[in-house]
């Protein structure tokens, strides 16, 4: 294929299937059935791995908003450092943080459409999916070439995210 076709520049649906696989890996049920761990060490293991995510997705978000903005101010790198970290970063840093990427938007708009992806899969394949060979075709099928993803959104898609965040690390 030829470059711009094979290449899209804002890949937010090969971001969403990354971010839909994770999510897999990090559900206790996967844990259990596909690893074969015992309960208790499934679902440690399964929180810790909610909290990476957690602490990726805010930080996506905080390139996201970055990327939208022509200069970063000290007290804006202070206050969306605060946010991400828990306390606000040395102004000194500002200049360290790397530059923004033009697929961070596509980034965090893969991010919020990835609870949407995961319900249309759970309902055409069942909660365990992951085992269907049927959902493994097709999802083979999403991966295996450019999308088109005209898609929008799903109204309040940024609520549901954080929602989920919340009750999936307690």
């Amino acid at each position: 294929m030829p470059f711009a076709l094979a290449r899209d520049p804002y890949p937010a649906p090969a971001f969403r299937f990354g971010f839909a696989m994770a999510h897999a890996v990090a559900e206790p049920e996967f844990q259990k059935r596909m690893l074969e761990l015992p309960a208790r060490t499934a679902k440690a293991q399964a929180r810790a791995l909610r909290g990476s995510m957690f602490h990726e997705a805010r930080v996506i978000a905080a390139r996201a908003v970055f990327a939208t903005e022509e200069h970063v101010t000290p007290s804006m790198f202070e206050e969306i450092g605060a946010r991400l970290f828990g306390a606000p970063l040395p102004p000194s840093m500002r200049d360290a943080w790397p530059d923004p990427r033009t697929t961070d938007p596509s980034r965090f708009l893969a991010l919020l459409g990835t609870r949407a992806f995961l319900a249309h899969v759970v309902d055409r394949y069942d909660s365990d999916w992951f085992r269907n060979p049927k959902a493994g075709t097709h999802l083979t099928s999403l991966a295996c070439g450019p999308a088109f993803d005209a898609d929008a959104l799903p109204e309040g898609a940024v609520s549901a995210t954080a929602r989920a965040f919340e009750e999936a690390l307690g």
